[in-house]
């Protein structure tokens, strides 16, 4: 059976492909968080399972976003101060 991400049903374990869709990750991110120990990967035999119940879990303890104006004003404006490049490097670079 295919789990679409409409369907109500959940599977406990699902492999990362499927993991990725139910949870809004990409692989990469996935990873990072198995790393960081924040998801837990199963394994059976060269299978990788992600608990899908652990991973909601650990997202439902994140904090909300603070998407107030005066963040998103500060992070449209960019960094106030530009990168310094050196100047042996601008040299070489020339």
């Amino acid at each position: 059976m295919a789990y679409h991400a409409q369907s109500s049903v959940r599977p406990k374990y699902a492999p990362i492909p499927q993991a990725c869709e139910i949870l809004g990750f990409k692989r990469s991110k996935l990873y990072e968080l198995a790393r960081q120990g924040n998801l837990r990967i199963i394994k059976i035999g060269s299978r990788s399972l992600v608990d899908i119940d652990h991973a909601l879990k650990f997202m439902e303890s994140l904090p909300e976003a603070d998407l107030s104006e005066s963040k998103q004003g500060q992070r449209a404006q960019g960094p106030q101060n530009p990168p310094v490049v050196s100047e042996a490097r601008n040299a070489s670079s020339k």
